[in-house]
């Protein structure tokens, strides 16, 4: 998406994340959805609609209560990194549903691996 400069960033952010999952469900096969995000990470200094996403300068506040880290972590820390953000409550069944993914994806990449 060579964006419209008129965009709002979670509208960009909206399209980016939808035209990644619609490429990665339509791959058939591991090898074509790996080929598949590594030609969207290659994007990632090119795109114009990402470069603007690049432009936000935000902190994440390190009075929140923190999962899986010894620490709160900060923006630039996770510079660089695929970085995950699951929102959930315990009461929610749909929630709960994505918690097997979550660790099947932690298993594979753990945060000793560098990529998270």
């Amino acid at each position: 998406m060579d964006s419209n400069d008129d965009l709002p960033i979670v509208d960009v952010l909206t399209f980016i994340t939808d035209e990644l999952l619609h490429t990665y469900r339509s791959c058939v096969g591991e090898k074509d959805k790996e080929k598949s995000i590594i030609e969207f990470l290659e994007r990632l200094d090119d795109d114009k609609s990402i470069l603007k996403l690049k432009t936000i300068n935000i902190e994440i506040k390190s009075d929140l209560d923190w999962f899986n880290v010894s620490r709160p972590l900060t923006i630039s820390e996770l510079r660089g990194k695929i970085v995950i953000l699951d929102f959930f409550t315990y009461c929610c069944i749909n929630c709960m549903h994505v918690l097997p993914e979550l660790h099947s994806i932690q298993d594979s990449f753990p945060p000793e691996s560098g990529l998270c």
